[in-house]
């Protein structure tokens, strides 16, 4: 019988139900939004303006998800030829999992991915504000 009682180390088991896995074959591209704003038409309309002005088309190339405040993403760690880009409106970090700093619109590079957090889509309501956030979309997607 082999006993575990004073092994040196802890670790956590994420509750499946509340992870959300993030990878779909032949999508390079995800938007994850906040449930309510996922809810909301106006805000919507603006990401499918996004997508279309960075060249991608949603269900095809791209990935639009909707993340509860109860969720948190689950980065693939495949390798791939180039990274995966995620944009993340309205969510915090903690729901990512991402222990390092960052400031909204500030691109974040790894091996695997590409990381930009950004305002609620509601919130970008000034012309300064939707520049901020383009000048950002356009070195991710390189256009």
């Amino acid at each position: 019988m082999n006993h575990l009682e004073n092994i040196p180390f802890t670790y956590e088991i994420a509750d499946q139900k509340c992870m959300l896995e993030l990878y779909k074959k032949d999508v390079s591209a995800y938007f994850i939004v906040n449930d309510t704003e996922f809810r909301n038409e106006t805000s919507m309309k603006f990401l499918d303006k996004i997508l279309e002005a960075v060249h991608l088309t949603a269900d095809h190339n791209a990935s639009i998800v909707s993340l509860r405040a109860d969720q948190f993403v689950q980065i693939p760690n495949s390798h791939t030829s180039h990274p995966i880009q995620m944009v993340f409106f309205g969510i915090p970090s903690n729901q990512l999992r991402y222990q390092g700093k960052h400031q909204l619109h500030e691109l974040i590079k790894s091996i695997s991915a590409q990381f930009l957090f950004a305002k609620n889509l509601s919130d970008y309501q000034s012309d300064l504000d939707k520049k901020l956030l383009w000048k950002c979309l356009k070195e991710m997607f390189l256009l």
